[in-house]
């Protein structure tokens, strides 16, 4: 073999290693691009199937939570009298469990509302009261107990009532209700504020 033809097999040598090398180098840049796609994709993927799962979870949670609140039953009434009842009503799409109604006290007198243990989805009981005034008591249902209390200034505007329960799955919630007091009409109006999960459970 002569020194041209030697010379001529090194460089088409040296051209195929070169054309290698650049594919190969081709080859790698496009596999790390697709990788970082890849990557990319299933990043996102991930995230969405995070956020399905969590919006899954709040409309279960929202499927059975109850909201339980006060409020005066105008067409309820006491042993056929003109005096209304006041009912404990859930308002939520889930039952409610261990219902009890933290107590409304003034100086001299205290209402004490009687526990009840659950509440279907929409349904709405009477809710029996203790009324306790210079440590004489008085056991009813009547609205017109809680009105007492503002006309007689044992309760001022503003008077709020928190109601706690449970869910199905256990978990707490309170519900707050504030009273708004007419002095003019001397009207009491129990008004739903805010249901939130119960912390302090």
């Amino acid at each position: 073999m002569d020194t041209n033809t030697a010379q001529a097999i090194l460089a088409y040598c040296s051209l195929a290693v070169t054309i290698l090398t650049l594919i190969t180098a081709a080859a790698l840049i496009w596999y790390t691009i697709e990788t970082s796609r890849l990557r990319r994709a299933t990043q996102e993927q991930v995230e969405k199937t995070g956020l399905l799962l969590k919006e899954a979870h709040t409309q279960n949670e929202h499927s059975i939570q109850p909201i339980v609140t006060l409020e005066r039953a105008n067409d309820l009434h006491i042993l056929e009298k003109t005096a209304t009842q006041i009912v404990i009503r859930n308002l939520g799409l889930g039952a409610a469990f261990n219902i009890d109604v933290e107590p409304l006290r003034g100086p001299n007198t205290t209402i004490r509302f009687v526990p009840t243990m659950s509440l279907a989805a929409g349904q709405r009981e009477p809710i029996s009261l203790v009324y306790t005034e210079d440590g004489k008591q008085v056991v009813s249902s009547a609205y017109e107990l809680i009105q007492r209390m503002f006309h007689s200034n044992e309760l001022d505007e503003g008077a709020r009532s928190i109601v706690r329960y449970a869910d199905v799955t256990g978990k707490r919630y309170r519900t707050t209700i504030i009273y708004h007091y007419d002095r003019q009409s001397r009207e009491t109006t129990p008004r739903f504020d805010k249901t939130e999960p119960d912390t302090a459970a």
